[in-house]
């Protein structure tokens, strides 16, 4: 993990607070709707692409709106032959706990709308039907999302396969919200990871139902330590 120069700023004095503004409460700070749309996917799936590609389109679409999209690329696919980079076993267990909460399937690609309503990823009606339309203790999930990745596939389904990403979760984190509802997280910045590249997405879920509540996103920025 990469801790030098603007970065390592960054990691040392990385606050949510801001993003819990707009993050805490089921819209933003100016009376928006927020939606998050999370996918899990993999390179390793012959039917994951078109859904990734899906992803994008949606990105593109309302880059305007208060809606959240992230790629998380599970491990299980794996085993394949094709080890995908941007795989993670946690990645995998989050899709599970889904799974568990709303008696779904485990199976990619997936999309989970606002945590509670899971379809294929790759029906992109159902998806902008969801988006269009909308603890426990709660928690803060922060994720280091990249776009613009290319990937090329030498073994398993998409052998052969230039592939292009878009909402890469690199980095993601759980903590509690205290009593007051804030929190506070730190993420670490792969070292493979473009700087121009990367923004943080926070959004509040309830730990038990796993329903969202709000969400928000920034840039990097440099912040100055404390």
């Amino acid at each position: 993990m990469r801790r030098h120069g603007l970065l390592h700023s960054f990691l040392q004095a990385l606050r949510f607070a801001a993003i819990l503004a707009c993050a805490v409460g089921t819209s933003n700070a100016d009376g928006r709707s927020t939606v998050v749309v999370e996918l899990f996917t993999s390179e390793g799936c012959s039917s994951c692409p078109s859904a990734e590609k899906l992803v994008s389109k949606l990105a593109d679409d309302h880059a305007a709106d208060a809606v959240y999209l992230l790629a998380f690329h599970v491990d299980y696919w794996n085993r394949l032959g094709w080890l995908d980079r941007f795989s993670e076993a946690a990645f995998s267990s989050r899709q599970r706990r889904y799974a568990r909460a709303l008696g779904e399937r485990v199976y990619t690609p997936q999309m989970i709308v606002d945590g509670n309503t899971a379809f294929v990823g790759t029906r992109g009606a159902r998806a902008r039907e969801l988006i269009d339309g909308g603890l426990d203790g709660r928690v803060l999930n922060a994720a280091l999302v990249e776009d613009g990745i290319e990937s090329h596939v030498t073994s398993g389904e998409n052998a052969g396969r230039k592939l292009i990403h878009d909402r890469i979760v690199r980095t993601f984190k759980t903590v509690r919200l205290d009593d007051g509802g804030v929190g506070e997280a730190m993420l670490d910045i792969p070292e493979d990871a473009e700087e121009d590249r990367l923004s943080v997405v926070a959004y509040v879920q309830r730990n038990e139902s796993m329903a969202i509540e709000g969400a928000g996103a920034s840039r990097l920025e440099r912040v100055e330590g404390e």
